[in-house]
């Protein structure tokens, strides 16, 4: 038997959601798994059944599946299972880090992600980048933004990466996004693709979010910053039809409360939970350390 998951989403973040899942559909269901994602070449599998083709990708199967990403309650990755009849668990996905690019810095860094695909999704503090890069380098980290655009934005609302940090940005492959990220010493971003890509990269990501709830993205490594005192988690409502509003307005606020879920999230709340992750790194570090000696 031969199935065929098709990932309708062309998304960076929603395809490393959902590449796990094709593992968990062949362990239920048996047969050979072929996975048609754009970002096929990310993807690698240690199940034999398990194939991950590209959009072009043509051949006779006895089974279709389409896993779609909406806005609906509950976590990205229970679309998947639901669409493909699993049970839902999180699973972190595998990332294929054999990659022709090398980034390695004597020096510890930070990688940092200040864009995304709607106003919404940004962390509309105003100023809050800027203090986390000043915290960061104060504790002798550098600290790289990872951003394609250094400026992005529509109809005058534009973004631009804070001053003071490396700008690393510009149209690389993913390749070097991936070694990038896979030697920092930890993730910063938002509710987006190279969150999630930290995330599969086993780093711990600081994810800072209101347009989405909290059980949204993942929950392992992750310290999410979330004010639920303030209106949050519209793009997980079901009763509002995000889809339309995203497509014709860059500054769609769904609830029309001018981006308070994130402008409300202060920089000493960001500044807490880098703190709490470097202990825990910190910590780790000391764990391994005693066990080999």
């Amino acid at each position: 038997m031969k199935t065929l998951i098709n990932f309708k989403s062309h998304s960076l973040g929603d395809n490393i959601a959902f590449s796990i899942y094709g593992d968990a559909y062949q362990k239920k269901y048996g047969g050979q798994v072929y996975v048609k994602s754009k970002w096929h070449f990310l993807f690698c599998s240690d199940n034999p059944n398990v194939f991950f083709v590209d959009l072009n990708y043509e051949d006779n199967f006895d089974i279709v599946k389409d896993a779609h990403a909406t806005f609906r309650k509950g976590p990205i990755q229970k679309m998947a299972c639901d669409d493909l009849g699993l049970d839902y668990e999180e699973l972190m996905p595998m990332i294929n880090t054999t990659r022709k690019h090398n980034f390695n810095k004597k020096k510890k860094y930070v990688c940092i992600s200040v864009h995304s695909t709607s106003q919404m999704k940004y962390w509309n503090n105003g100023i809050g980048w800027q203090k986390v890069v000043r915290y960061l380098k104060k504790l002798n980290y550098d600290v790289y933004v990872i951003d394609r655009d250094e400026l992005y934005g529509s109809k005058g609302k534009y973004n631009k990466i804070p001053d003071g940090a490396i700008n690393e940005t510009g149209d690389y492959p993913i390749d070097y996004r991936i070694q990038q990220i896979k030697n920092c010493s930890f993730f910063i971003g938002l509710s987006s693709g190279l969150s999630w890509l930290a995330w599969a990269l086993n780093k711990k990501v600081i994810l800072i979010s209101g347009c989405t709830a909290e059980d949204n993205e993942f929950k392992k490594n992750c310290y999410r910053i979330i004010n639920t005192n303030v209106c949050h988690g519209c793009l997980n409502d079901i009763s509002i039809d995000n889809i339309k509003g995203i497509k014709n307005d860059w500054i769609y606020c769904p609830r029309n409360k001018d981006f308070e879920c994130t402008k409300t999230i202060s920089f000493e709340q960001v500044k807490q939970k880098i703190d709490q992750c470097i202990l825990e790194l910190n910590a780790n570090c000391s764990k391994d350390l005693n066990k080999y000696s």
